[in-house]
Order: C-alpha cells, then sequence, then structure tokens
C-alpha cells in the first residue's frame, strides 16, 4: 500500500515539478546553498568553468559538472554535513550512491560522444556551523 502511494506521489510530483523544484525542504535549500557555494569555490580557489548543474539520468543526478583550465571535465558530488557529524560527507557516499553516479556520468559521456575525454570524480564537503561560515573540504580524485 504504501509503495504504491510513493509511486503514485512520485509521479504526480513529476507531473506538477517537472524540473524537481517544487516546494523546497529546508534540507533542499541547504543542499542547494551547499551547491553554490561549492561552485563558486571551485570557480574561484581552482579556475574551473561550470559546464553544468544538477544534470540527471533516469534516478540519477550530478550536482556540478566543472572543467579544468587544461580541459578535464570534472563530475563533482556535494555533501553537506553539520560540521561535528560523525561521519564526513565523502564517507556519507554508499556503495548504492556510488552506482548511481557511475551510471549518470557514463549517461553523461555518451551524450557527448566525445573519444578520449579526461575525466574525474571529486567530492566537495560542506561543513555547517552555526553561525560561522561553512568549511569547505575538496577530495580530488575519488574512486567510484
Amino acid at each position: 500500500m504504501l509503495a504504491k502511494f510513493l509511486d503514485f506521489w512520485s509521479k504526480l510530483r513529476t507531473k506538477c515539478f517537472p524540473s524537481g523544484r517544487g516546494v523546497r525542504t529546508s534540507a533542499q535549500k541547504r543542499g542547494d546553498a551547499g551547491e553554490r557555494i561549492a561552485r563558486k569555490w571551485l570557480e574561484k580557489e581552482l579556475c574551473w568553468k561550470c559546464v553544468t548543474l544538477n544534470w540527471r539520468s533516469g534516478k540519477g543526478e550530478i550536482d556540478l559538472i566543472m572543467e579544468s583550465p587544461e580541459g578535464q571535465l570534472i563530475f563533482v558530488e556535494v555533501r553537506g554535513r553539520a560540521a561535528r557529524s560523525l561521519v564526513g560527507g565523502y564517507a556519507s557516499i554508499t556503495g548504492k550512491k556510488r552506482r548511481i553516479l557511475r551510471r549518470t556520468i557514463h549517461a553523461y559521456l555518451r551524450q557527448l560522444a566525445r573519444a578520449n575525454l579526461s575525466w574525474r570524480f571529486d567530492v566537495v564537503e560542506i561543513g555547517w556551523r552555526k553561525g560561522e561560515e561553512p568549511v569547505i573540504r575538496h577530495h580530488a580524485v575519488c574512486k567510484l
């Protein structure tokens, strides 16, 4: 019964909010803010260019797709965490999430149809501290 309701709700939400950006919860708003902070930091500190945001394919979404000055594509997963979290953002990416990300990245690469394209996967953690600036940790060349 619950599964049918959740399936119905998912379809209704997709119809009403096709962009997936309908009514946003506070966690989603925090996630959006984290993605903005990560993008600005990567652009400023590493001189990367943002190619696209929140690219979707099937069940997967890539938060940021960036390009380095050398022309390498970097697929970035942004993970927001309370600064005192027991598990950091990088460690919170489960095997299932990695499989979904891998499929989504390969779908994006197939769409580009460019041979010998250099790419990698990075994680940016945003540590939130009440009343303070967020702490940013960049994990480069992460295993999928």
